[in-house]
């Protein structure tokens, strides 16, 4: 990370002079150097399922719903993605030097969950994003899940899906199963692992009608629910 400061203000400048799919071109690529070397060095196995239902170069911005059991969740699923995509963090993420940088290069955007105004300003920033062809990434549960045997997805948080709703973009759900046998059950020890990450046909929100739009947080839920549990039966989870 240190060694690609100076890329930085090359990118800013580009996003400045109006070119932004360039601009979302390079980030892509030097984050995701970044993040696979990551995953290198963690030697983790990452299997990835759905992936033609990833969106493409020239596709509308989408966003992602996946449960969260892991720091590593972002590292694994941003090696994934075929276009710029950015998450929805909490805001003390912001405060990790570098890294919060290249956060915001991609996208990213730091909620402070205890101010409910600015879960307002989150769903614009969100939308902006997606407008401009830029996906987003939301963990609906609102933190890290890690008993992953005990409790396959957490209860996704009311009004969760509100971006969706608002700017009427597809929604793909997004299954991790495994992340938290990496780091987080033997902290600080990193080991190698498997982990699978798939992703569902996209849901449609634009042609749902106001009463399947509530429903929709609940509605895809279960579709990550249900690929987690079949996730579950390969891998030899800890406890």
């Amino acid at each position: 990370m240190v060694l690609t400061i100076p890329i930085k203000p090359v990118i800013w400048l580009i996003r400045a002079l109006g070119h932004q799919e360039l601009a979302n071109d390079l980030s892509l690529k030097i984050v995701r150097i970044l993040f696979h070397s990551l995953k290198a060095a963690s030697g983790v196995d990452l299997q990835l399922r759905g992936i033609e239902n990833l969106p493409d170069r020239d596709d509308d911005g989408v966003l992602f719903v996946g449960n969260h059991c892991s720091y590593f969740d972002i590292i694994l699923s941003a090696c994934a993605f075929k276009t710029c995509t950015g998450y929805i963090g909490k805001k003390e993420l912001g405060r990790i030097p570098l890294l919060n940088t290249w956060m915001l290069t991609i996208g990213c955007i730091f909620l402070d969950r205890e101010d409910p105004r600015d879960g307002i300003r989150m769903v614009q920033a969100a939308c902006e994003n997606i407008s401009h062809k830029n996906s987003m990434v939301i963990f609906p549960e609102g933190t890290r899940n890690r008993h992953e045997k005990d409790s396959l997805v957490g209860t996704f948080h009311q009004g969760s899906l509100r971006i969706a709703q608002k700017c009427g973009c597809k929604v793909i759900p997004m299954a991790i199963t495994g992340s938290a046998d990496i780091f987080e059950k033997h902290f600080p020890i990193v080991k190698a692992g498997k982990v699978i990450i798939e992703f569902a046909k996209p849901i449609d929100t634009a042609s749902m009608d106001r009463g399947e739009q509530k429903h929709l947080a609940q509605i895809t839920h279960d579709i990550i629910l249900d690929m987690r549990k079949e996730h579950i039966k390969e891998l030899p989870l800890s406890d």
